[in-house]
């Protein structure tokens, strides 16, 4: 009997306020190691990922069970944005 498992990619954009560019040197490696502990802790694989100065760009593999609302509240709520203040002030 085979199994088959399906997965969905998503894109998700996180961009600065005022596309101030503030995504660089400790800010940019803390947001990056935020993302990744993130996917991680909600089982969303990164497929590719890019931080820039002022947006970041996360293509992620979802499985079928989880939904794409679920990838964007991860990645666009409060668990990136908070941590990522509460450690420095931008």
């Amino acid at each position: 009997m085979a199994v088959i498992q399906f997965f969905k990619l998503s894109t998700t954009l996180w961009v600065t306020k005022y596309r101030y560019k503030v995504l660089n040197g400790d800010v940019a490696v803390r947001l990056r190691d935020l993302v990744r502990e993130t996917c991680e802790a909600f089982e969303i694989r990164i497929v590719k990922g890019v931080v820039s100065k002022d947006h970041v760009h996360i293509l992620g593999e979802l499985s079928a069970e989880h939904g794409t609302q679920r990838n964007y509240e991860t990645n666009k709520g409060p668990y990136i944005g908070a941590s990522c203040l509460r450690n420095f002030r931008i």
